[in-house]
């Protein structure tokens, strides 16, 4: 399930994954938007764009607000560790 968080932010759920399979995946969004550099109708491309991901594990115990919170704090983890990264 993907929705949009936040007007620059979305939500991306992998029910059943494990957290170093998750982080693989969230490596391979980054991957392919780093890989994809919108070109302009005037041939020149549109500097780089950035990407920073952050990636939660639920835990037994844990409540669906719980993770929400973690991955949340996970992505603030990778904004302020410099952007354009993926953090737990």
């Amino acid at each position: 399930m993907i929705a949009r968080y936040g007007i620059d932010e979305f939500v991306v759920v992998l029910p059943e994954l494990e957290l170093a399979t998750a982080k693989r995946v969230a490596q391979r969004v980054h991957n392919g938007v780093m890989d994809n550099v919108p070109i302009m109708p005037d041939g020149e491309s549109i500097p780089y764009p950035t990407i920073s991901i952050g990636v939660a594990e639920m835990v037994a115990g844990q409540t669906p607000e719980m993770l929400l919170n973690a991955a949340d704090r996970a992505l603030y983890r990778a904004k302020n560790g410099g952007r354009n990264c993926i953090a737990e």
